[in-house]
């Protein structure tokens, strides 16, 4: 876990990323990768006739099984490298996040530049936040989490490892999401609200109550479906 000084250290990385996952969240990591000055080498695919093609104008270099002989020739040709995970599955991110650490690879960040993180926030490793996301005073956010477009977490939250808020998302003070859940876009959940490992909140939902683990809820106010 690294506070908000932390982060400013990895968001201004030169490192450059080769990106897990040649689809679209790779596009839009392609993308945030270029606008925070970062060189993005390739893509990495588990989609075996993507490789050898391109994305984005850049090579499609190997699989997820191929990653150690792909950054050996990186780092071999001057280049050190770090991995961003461009998947949007919570359990499938989670999967590529515990086989990167097993592996012993660096996974980046992936931190844009107009998004906001307070001072007193602590954010754990393998963070992706896109243009405007923010995250307020004293919260804590753990590993391998995705915080997307404009969605805002606001202060005292707590956001388990390998969790995806959608874009608009608004989480109020003291919410909880444990892990490997979901909030879908435009949803709003009310302050000291917790909701559940692996529960989903479906888009524009506004949230009054605790959501059960491996549940999914929706609607105005949202109920469980």
């Amino acid at each position: 876990m690294m506070n908000a000084a932390g982060l400013g250290s990895r968001m201004t990385s030169s490192t450059p990323v080769l990106i897990l996952g040649a689809g679209y969240q790779g596009k839009v990591l392609y993308d945030l990768f270029s606008e925070s000055g970062r060189t993005v080498l390739g893509f990495l695919d588990d989609d075996l006739e993507r490789i050898g093609s391109s994305h984005v104008g850049l090579p499609v270099l190997g699989s997820r099984d191929s990653v150690d002989a792909v950054v050996s020739e990186l780092e071999g040709a001057g280049s050190g490298v770090e991995l961003a995970l461009a998947i949007g599955s919570n359990e499938a991110r989670q999967d590529a996040y515990e086989f990167c650490i097993d592996q012993g690879l660096p996974i980046s960040q992936a931190i844009h530049p107009t998004a906001f993180v307070a001072g007193t926030a602590i954010v754990g490793p393998a963070l992706q936040m896109m243009a405007g996301a923010q995250v307020g005073a004293f919260s804590h956010v753990g590993a391998n989490v995705i915080i997307n477009s404009a969605a805002s977490v606001d202060h005292d939250n707590r956001i388990e490892d390998h969790v995806s808020i959608y874009p608009k998302a608004v989480l109020n003070g003291r919410v909880v999401v444990e892990q490997g859940a979901y909030v879908g876009s435009g949803a709003v959940v009310l302050p000291g609200i917790t909701i559940g490992e692996r529960a989903y909140v479906g888009a524009g939902a506004v949230v009054t109550r605790d959501v059960p683990p491996d549940t999914t809820v929706s609607g105005v106010p949202a109920r469980v479906h």
